[in-house]
């Protein structure tokens, strides 16, 4: 592989980060799903109290993660693959992931936590463009209006009639109280993370989405 020797250790905690493309691969998983493996070097992180970026080039930090494009039931992700067209400029030739044409752009990477097989990971769950800021807060990405019509219509009746009969057995409402004042925000995190033993083939789970 082709991971810069100066970048060994990978994240171990969630965040924004700036970086750049080391590698990529395009990999087939036993259920048929293909997706493309990023390896990205950690530069900079998004500190959500001063919303600015922090330089972290001296930690030496990679991370990686999967972007499904082809789903378990062999048909296309289209939002994975809209997103790969928006952050990194991908045309639609899987080849040009195997070949170095994004070796060294920029992204914009968000890492998550999961957990497999009792161990912990910190791996990319989404890949943004580079000038995008990080949302403030932890306000939740919305459903998109295509998929929240189709909820709607599949469950609109079970929806109305355990909504009516709740509005029904709804005891009086109770008189609203002065809201408490705001709790202080919690001071950025120290500069240097903790450093683990540098895993190279990283991935996030798969599934038949990946949220950008």
């Amino acid at each position: 592989m082709a991971i810069h020797t100066d970048h060994t250790e990978r994240i171990n905690q969630e965040g924004d980060f700036l970086g750049a493309i080391i590698e990529t691969v395009v990999k087939r998983e036993s259920s048929g799903a293909v997706g493309v493996w990023f390896c990205v070097a950690i530069e900079e992180v998004w500190d959500s109290v001063e919303n600015t970026w922090i330089d972290w080039r001296a930690y030496r930090l990679f991370a990686s993660g999967t972007v499904y494009i082809v789903k378990k039931d062999g048909t296309l992700n289209l939002k994975s693959i809209e997103s790969l067209g928006k952050s990194i400029g991908f045309a639609g030739d899987l080849l040009s992931f195997q070949n170095g044409r994004f070796d060294g752009n920029r992204v914009r990477i968000t890492v998550k936590a999961s957990q497999s097989n009792g161990k912990v990971y910190h791996d990319i769950a989404w890949i943004n463009s580079p000038d995008s800021v990080p949302p403030v807060g932890f306000s939740p990405t919305p459903i998109d209006d295509q998929d929240l019509r189709q909820l709607q219509q599949r469950f609109q009746g079970q929806l109305r009639s355990i909504a009516s009969a709740g509005r029904s057995a709804a005891p009086p409402p109770v008189p609203t109280r002065p809201m408490a004042a705001a709790p202080q925000r919690p001071k950025p995190l120290p500069a240097s993370p903790p450093q683990t033993t540098a895993e190279w083939a990283g991935g996030v789970p798969e599934g038949d989405d990946v949220p950008f």
